[in-house]
């Protein structure tokens, strides 16, 4: 079985990636713009795929119940505990330069073959990589159709299913278990209290990887030091090549922002100013008089609203974070609905008009919802692995915020249990801040 001629040619578009020198080609990102009918066709084949392999529970990147909060709270857990531990923890953030268009796509039919993939869905991916052109689409024209012969195509259904495919083939002997090493797709990062120990399995990383065609980047490639123990060493260093990492004091992975002494605060402005943003390129429509306030709280909760609260589940929020973004919620509103501080109207009254519940209930809310989701799966979850670190004696002074002390005072406040958690749709209602009607 053969795909149509038709679906065999594509269009590449790039796009900018909003960082770095705007005349520099390794600042865009191309995505390949195929057949709608392809996509069905790579739709398919990825669902009965995914049913016949089984790839290591270190991946978190498009795999059926795990998502970028899996990683992202696991992370912020694991440096919880070193914090309380009073012990260092040392990361390492590995950036793989365009590792979809590198991706030698012999290692994808070995991996397939590996995981005993039929022989008919290996032919049938195979055929779709057969004679395949593109052009490059651009202010300036369509460019020329040229032949494209190594890489899997960037924006497919089904790319993602076989870069993590690959991946877990190439470092399934090397991975350390969770939560010491995580994988989102090519983002990975490597965790170890030990430097030295850490260097060497970047070491490994490097072989297994750079072997067998990929590329890691010296330059995005980070070094992150959580020193929180009492005793500082001072040079620290992890390097590729003999060539030092930067060393850096927070790294923004997956979209939050993790910090060396973590502290949420940056976190959460990095969360307002995505907010900001979506709702300047949405003020058009927000501060227009002729729109109802109704259309424009839907609007508000679908577009904004989301964007300051992507991650606050994982936070151990202070009164201070709260009302910081309580503020910037109440001034996107009062500007949406052309009221300021001198029209004397209350914070409520506009809530209300907009239909929207306030931002700091809304945070309750998605860290209570993460919480049930937490303590439903099973003990081999990265979080559940996180969580399941001991904790040594607690030194002298009061015990420092984390995500779990912050959830316990939530269950206390809104008197539940652990065990009701287990019923998914109940747990729900219970901890839903629904939005005024």
């Amino acid at each position: 079985m053969k795909i149509p001629k038709s679906w065999r040619h594509s269009y590449l578009v790039p796009f900018y990636k909003n960082k770095g020198d705007v005349s520099d080609c390794g600042n865009y990102r191309g995505i390949k713009l195929t057949s709608h009918t392809l996509k069905l066709w790579e739709r398919i084949l990825n669902n009965r795929l995914c049913q016949l392999v089984s790839i290591s529970d270190n991946q978190c990147g498009f795999a059926p119940g795990r998502s970028t909060t899996d990683a992202i709270q696991a992370i912020r857990i694991l440096m919880e505990k070193h914090r309380t531990n009073r012990e260092d923890l040392h990361l390492v953030f590995i950036d793989l330069e365009k590792a979809f268009d590198r991706i030698p796509r012999k290692l994808v039919w070995e991996a397939m073959r590996a995981q005993q993939i039929p022989e008919l869905y290996i032919h049938l991916v195979h055929d779709m990589y057969q004679n395949i052109s593109t052009q490059v689409r651009s202010l300036a024209g369509l460019s020329e159709p040229f032949q494209v012969k190594v890489g899997v195509h960037q924006g497919s259904a089904l790319s993602p299913f076989l870069l993590n495919l690959s991946l877990d083939y190439l470092t399934k002997d090397i991975q350390s278990p969770l939560p010491w090493c995580m994988l989102y797709a090519d983002d990975i990062v490597l965790i170890d209290k030990c430097a030295i120990q850490l260097q060497a399995t970047l070491d490994q990383w490097r072989q297994a990887l750079e072997n067998n065609g990929l590329h890691i980047s010296r330059s995005k490639t980070e070094f992150l030091r959580c020193s929180f123990s009492e005793q500082y060493t001072p040079n620290i260093s992890v390097s590729i090549d003999g060539q030092p990492l930067p060393c850096v004091n927070k790294f923004k992975y997956l979209g939050s922002v993790l910090t060396a002494d973590i502290n949420i605060d940056a976190d959460v402005t990095h969360r307002i100013n995505a907010a900001w943003l979506r709702w300047r390129t949405l003020s058009g429509i927000l501060c227009d008089s002729r729109i109802s306030i109704q259309l424009k709280g839907k609007i508000y909760k679908t577009a904004v609203r989301s964007a300051m609260l992507y991650g606050a589940e994982c936070w151990a929020a202070k009164k201070i974070h709260e009302k910081k973004m309580h503020t910037n919620e109440m001034k996107m509103l009062r500007w949406s609905a052309g009221v300021t501080r001198l029209d004397k109207v209350r914070n409520e009254y506009i809530r209300v008009s907009f239909k929207v519940a306030p931002i700091v209930d809304k945070m309750v809310e998605s860290r209570m919802r993460w919480y049930g989701h937490v303590m439903r799966r099973e003990e081999e979850h990265p979080v559940r692995k996180a969580l399941a670190i001991p904790e040594k004696k607690k030194g002298r002074g009061s015990p420092l915020a984390t995500w779990w002390t912050t959830v316990s005072k939530d269950l206390e406040r809104a008197q539940l249990e652990i065990q009701t958690t287990q019923d998914r749709k109940s747990w729900r209602i219970k901890t839903r801040r629904a939005d005024p009607k």
